[in-house]
């Protein structure tokens, strides 16, 4: 083998490595206990390891490409200032900013692996064979909370404001907006920051910046539902993600401790039919309120559970297109 094509499988592989404890250190860190003296100090000579190796991969990364360079310089950066904040002596008064900067050094991560699945080096070999680099979910209560409050903004003014007709045309509208912002950041590494980690930063995930966003899937998702579903399921459709994905990513974080399918748990799963068929069957009584009840939970409970298994399985298609098209079409067939 010649020598530069060794040197090329060492560097791939030690990037890897790199990206694969950087995911774990930012999974370890998203809940800091920054009053634990202890935890600091692991978690300072931990980032300052990480950053030096960072550093010194930028230097071979450099006639990669400046793309690979410059997010290795990131992650550098992001990972020297978390390790500053973590070593001042006001712990209680740095929580906050050390969380804004562990979500910068996420966000680099979710670059470096944007990098390696580009190249094809997204599987990590010490994880075992096949075992790919994932996304970081991090827990995200504002984000949680946008989802649901679009839901419900959106079902009730399908019901009390927009005909079908109008609502085709706002969302078609809406979803010619997101299209527009999803291509023009991909011109730009800076509009597409400043959008990512700025103007949506509080209710982003740190794989969107390089991926197309969860709301873009959404919008598409609610114009493909008015479009093909009668009103009420479309409506079970959007109310079944927008409460079931919340509260499943809550619970799953919280309590999954039963993994049944790359990362997802059981309680998160349950988590989402519960709430799912609460949420429908509510939804029904008040603006339903004529049909005959096991006729609505019959729906409810097809529908709920539908939701569940489709954002359980989803892996490849984002669970707010999915879910949403799957529900309203299970609907959509009882109606």
């Amino acid at each position: 083998m010649p020598p530069a094509a060794g040197f090329e499988i060492d560097a791939s592989a030690m990037l890897r490595e790199l990206a694969a404890e950087l995911h774990d250190f930012v999974s370890h860190v998203q809940a800091p206990r920054s009053g634990d003296g202890a935890w600091r100090e692991a978690a300072r000579t931990r980032c300052r390891a990480l950053a030096d190796r960072a550093r010194q991969m930028r230097a071979t990364a450099a006639p990669r490409g400046q793309s690979l360079a410059g997010t290795l310089e990131d992650v550098s950066h992001g990972l020297r200032d978390f390790e500053k904040e973590l070593g001042k002596g006001s712990p209680a008064s740095s929580t906050g900013r050390m969380g804004q900067i562990s979500k910068r050094v996420a966000y680099a991560y979710e670059a470096l692996l944007a990098e390696l699945r580009a190249t094809g080096n997204a599987e990590i070999a010490s994880a075992g064979p096949g075992v790919a680099l994932g996304h970081l979910k991090p827990r995200n209560y504002a984000r949680n909370l946008y989802h649901v409050a679009n839901s419900l903004g959106g079902v009730l003014l399908y019901e009390f404001v927009l005909t079908r007709q109008t609502a085709l045309w706002v969302v078609g509208a809406f979803l010619a907006f997101v299209v527009a912002m999803e291509v023009s950041r991909r011109f730009s590494r800076r509009w597409n920051r400043f959008l990512v980690e700025g103007v949506f930063g509080a209710v982003s995930r740190p794989r969107e910046l390089t991926q197309i966003n969860s709301a873009s899937w959404f919008t598409l998702a609610m114009f493909i539902a008015v479009l093909l579903c009668d009103q009420r399921a479309a409506q079970l459709g959007v109310l079944t993600v927008g409460l079931g994905d919340p509260i499943a990513s809550l619970i799953g974080k919280r309590f999954g401790t039963i993994h049944l399918w790359r990362g997802k748990s059981l309680q998160g799963s349950l988590a989402f039919a519960l709430s799912a068929f609460l949420a429908l069957n509510a939804f029904l009584a008040l603006f339903s309120g004529d049909w005959d009840l096991g006729r609505r939970l019959a729906i409810t409970t097809t529908v709920a559970l539908a939701g569940a298994l489709t954002e359980l399985f989803s892996d490849r298609v984002d669970d707010n297109l999915s879910v949403t098209l799957i529900a309203a079409g299970v609907a959509q067939a009882w109606l």
